[in-house]
């Protein structure tokens, strides 16, 4: 599955320099200035799911639009275009490139007329500052699809440096969730997507999506949902998940050693490893594959080098200039995977690298079309729906250890001895002979119209 995952680029609305910086420092600086300062204490909305937001370097004032694009706006003028613009992943998945485009523009204009109605755009410019394009697939093992000591020979490449970052696991075994090759003004990443979205919770949606696209059954979808909801240390929960999806193969008095294990603080993650490795063994139970991401992070030095031509026009492809990039993708990519970046075969024997066979492995990367060019994701309303169930089990957990964490600090006597003997009854009664539970004390009202001004209204 190839796909555009971000694209980072800068904006100008007024070709006339001096014009823009006198127009921003006399109406718009002063006005963002304000929105800033009142931003540090509350969350601050322009309208409804756009937001005031801390800013960049050199940008220093950011506003956000939910589940969109950040916008960010330069206070010093030099040769930069004075608006940047991150979009989001999600964003990206769920549209096609250019409908992205054509709504950060909308909602760029909104949001000067919001600041001054009279506000009209002198000459709308787009400049690439990166892009990166990614495959998820299940088909590459991190641990030995390139290994240790094949950094170099598996690799046609001009990029001379390569940072993998291992980590180790029990007794005796280790993992590669990482490696990166990187250049003056390129990279590509080699790492574990399954762990990243897990540990740092967010883009769960990606579940939904791969499920949806054959990279994963629905077996792995519930075991990644559920190491997700865990949270805990990735490995041991990916470890526990299985055993706990498939105890029905497994004896009564294993599986309570299992949970028992797993459940207690006093064992640490490397033990806890070694003996959830022993039951996977002694069932035979396989572990679901994960998915892997290769990722090329492309900036536009580098994208200012290439030199592929334009079969219409015999010139070369402007690869900084947006539309032409999006115009021009599935060549951009077919180079990468060609001629900037190939593995090659370890059983090849050819005498220079790179004249040996391409890796098969690499021939499915090569062979990816990229999804998201032009073609709108058609489950947009059931991809929403998804994240809002999770985010209600993430709200819920996060609740239960804060609530726990208050509960310890109400009660005056806590000991292993009468943990069990504590009822949640009890707890609620602590609570609220301890705070008075009110809307004005913690401004209900306040925090729910914040939520409309952040995610819109719910009308049924």
């Amino acid at each position: 599955m190839a796909l555009i995952e971000n694209i980072y680029f800068s904006i100008s609305v007024d070709g006339n320099k001096d014009r823009y910086k006198n127009y921003f420092k006399s109406l718009l600086e002063p006005q963002f200035e304000k929105l800033k300062i009142a931003s540090l204490k509350e969350e601050v909305f322009v309208f409804d799911g756009c937001e005031v937001i801390g800013g960049i370097q050199r940008y220093p004032y950011g506003f956000r639009f939910t589940d969109k694009f950040r916008l960010y706006f330069a206070s010093n003028f030099g040769d930069n275009y004075p608006i940047y613009c991150i979009v989001d992943a999600i964003f990206l998945h769920m549209n096609s490139v250019e409908y992205v485009l054509s709504e950060v523009e909308i909602m760029l204009k909104r949001l000067y007329k919001h600041f001054d109605e009279s506000f009209v755009f002198f000459d709308y410019k787009r400049k690439l500052s990166r892009v990166d394009i990614c495959n998820h697939n299940t088909f590459i093992d991190l641990d030995t699809y390139i290994t240790l000591n094949e950094y170099n020979s598996r690799v046609v490449t001009k990029i001379r440096n390569v940072r993998p970052y291992i980590e180790l696991k029990g007794d005796n075994d280790y993992e590669v969730p990482y490696f990166r090759y990187s250049g003056e003004d390129w990279a590509v990443r080699f790492y574990n997507k399954t762990k990243e979205v897990v540990e740092q919770q967010y883009k769960h949606w990606f579940f939904l999506k791969w499920l949806d696209y054959g990279l994963i059954d629905k077996n792995t979808f519930n075991i990644y949902e559920n190491v997700f909801r865990l949270n805990k240390n990735y490995r041991i929960d990916f470890i526990y998940s299985h055993l706990f999806y498939y105890k029905y193969k497994i004896e009564n008095d294993d599986f309570k050693v299992i949970a028992d294990t797993y459940n207690n603080i006093k064992i640490d993650n490397d033990e806890k490893y070694d003996i959830f490795k022993f039951y996977l063994k002694k069932y035979k139970i396989k572990m679901c594959k994960e998915v892997v991401n290769v990722e090329f992070q492309l900036n536009s030095g580098f994208l200012r080098t290439l030199k592929i031509i334009d079969e219409v026009t015999g010139e070369y492809i402007d690869f900084t200039c947006i539309d032409s990039l999006v115009k021009n993708l599935n060549k951009l990519y077919e180079h990468l995977t060609l001629h900037s970046f190939r593995v090659v075969s370890s059983d090849s024997r050819a005498f220079r690298k790179r004249d040996k066979k391409t890796d098969l492995l690499w021939q499915q990367i090569q062979n990816s079309k990229i999804i998201n060019i032009d073609v709108c994701d058609n489950k947009k309303l059931i991809y929403r729906d998804y994240v809002n169930k999770m985010n209600k089990d993430i709200t819920v957990r996060d609740t239960v250890i804060k609530l726990s964490h208050l509960a310890y600090l109400c009660l005056d006597c806590l000991n292993v001895e009468c943990v069990d003997d504590i009822s949640i009854d009890y707890i609620c009664d602590i609570l609220k002979s301890e705070y008075i539970m009110n809307e004005n004390y913690y401004n209900l009202k306040e925090r729910l119209m914040k939520q409309i001004m952040l995610y819109g209204e719910k009308k049924k």
